[in-house]
């Protein structure tokens, strides 16, 4: 088979599809117009390798059946669905992208679209739908909760085949984060992890096609038999009172889609998937982020700047520092019970060394936060949860990696702040 024929599903209900010799050829016209259009990417290596496979078994023919057309993405490699959206010109024709991997392609995607001129219009208005099967489905398992449906391994995965072909779906709005290196700006909707927690997530990675979501227990054993502490800084401006959050879900099948191939540009009326596209001058990222900040906020500094007296510093050694904006690390582990979707403020977590007695006792607490049981007692007091509206880590001993949203960042400092700018995701 040809790679071109590998990476689009070649049957009369994509959008695209290729010969032989690797040219592209238009579909037969259909009978009926399309009820929806979704542009889907499927990792092949994500997880314990079975993604295709579920998307082929489980929601193909489901989407034929309920008259869904799709163009099938397989990736090929890091970095190739962000290439894709953040060029793709007619990426308004459809109606979701839908991800068949772990929350890390997830991660690649939505940067790849702020990479896009038109990020403001497209990011919150073109949903994100989830078939978990990668090794961490955090995003997709906070979304559900929130809809009280099942986060079981079986019956998450069932629900969320079931949301894709569910012509009343829904998408609800999520937070986004924005990241800041010496290097770059960019978004998460996640986690920021030092310490423990990012080293465990980080070298498991080997165990990932055998173990699958496993690999976290082997890399917990393997890390607290030989348990590395670190020293560093942390800066944070901690949130007052809560704000009330006002995002609205919205239907993903609202409109009947225009037929394929054919891309319109027009005035956007309410609740269209057809913005303009703003001016091409190239808006700087950091410039771009500050709009996004909630005015309550007050002055936060760059990250070459000194932070503001009002500003909390800790410098001291630590066994970890991890920073969430939702409820869940995976689909089953409940790590922050009042973090909501949209939320003004991140919940900062950590542990000093000199405040965790053992290691039986860090490994207990290990096993609490794989069952969402971690905040359950009184036994872990080293513990400590700090609602923050941005925050700063500087590590001072080299050696840990700084991790967000499951992925590896190369930086010698990280600061990350709470935005009003939302991604969409798809439930029900």
């Amino acid at each position: 088979m040809s790679n071109c024929c590998r990476r689009y599903c070649c049957c009369c209900c994509n959008v695209f599809c290729c010969s032989g010799n690797g040219h592209s050829i238009s579909p037969p016209p259909f009978e009926t117009p399309p009820v929806g259009n979704l542009l889907i990417f499927v990792n092949p290596k994500s997880g314990a390798g079975r993604s295709l496979e579920v998307f082929n078994k489980q929601i193909a023919s489901q989407l034929i059946a309920k008259n869904i057309n799709y163009e099938l993405i397989v990736t090929e490699g890091s970095g190739h669905a962000c290439s894709i959206v953040k060029t793709r010109k007619d990426i308004y024709l459809f109606n979701a992208i839908v991800i068949c991997s772990g929350d890390g392609l997830i991660f690649e995607v939505i940067n790849g679209l702020l990479e896009r001129p038109d990020r403001s219009e497209i990011i919150p208005r073109l949903p994100i739908g989830i078939v978990p099967s990668g090794s961490g489905n955090a995003l997709l398992g906070s979304v559900l909760h929130t809809r009280k449906l099942p986060l079981e391994d079986g019956p998450f995965q069932q629900t969320a085949c079931s949301i894709i072909q569910d012509l009343e779906a829904l998408a609800f709005p999520v937070n986004l984060l924005h990241i800041e290196t010496p290097e770059q700006h960019f978004g998460a909707f996640l986690s920021i992890g030092w310490g423990l927690l990012g080293d465990i997530d980080i070298e498991s990675e080997r165990f990932r096609r055998i173990f699958g979501s496993g690999r976290f227990a082997i890399g917990a054993v393997l890390r607290l038999l030989n348990l590395r502490t670190y020293r560093g800084r942390l800066s944070f401006l901690e949130s007052g009172p809560s704000e009330p959050a006002q995002a609205d879900p919205f239907r993903v099948y609202e409109t009947t889609m225009p037929p394929p191939f054919e891309v319109v540009m027009k005035e956007p009326e309410p609740l269209e998937r057809i913005p303009i596209i703003p001016d091409s001058k190239k808006e700087e990222m950091g410039d771009f982020w500050e709009t996004r900040y909630l005015s309550s906020y007050g002055q936060i500094p760059r990250l070459n700047e000194a932070v503001p007296e009002n500003w909390t510093i800790i410098e001291d050694e630590f066994v970890f520092v991890y920073v969430m904006s939702l409820s869940h690390i995976s689909n089953k582990g409940y790590y922050v019970p009042q973090a909501g979707l949209v939320d003004d403020r991140i919940y900062l977590t950590y542990a000093l060394k000199k405040d965790v007695t053992s290691k039986i006792t860090l490994a207990k607490f290990l096993d609490a936060l794989d069952h969402g049981r971690h905040n359950e007692t009184q036994a872990f007091d080293f513990f400590k949860i700090i609602p923050v509206k941005s925050f700063r880590l500087e590590p001072i001993d080299s050696g840990s990696y700084i991790v967000v949203d499951g992925e590896d960042i190369k930086c010698k400092s990280i600061q990350a702040t709470v935005t009003n700018l939302n991604m969409a995701v798809m439930a029900k």
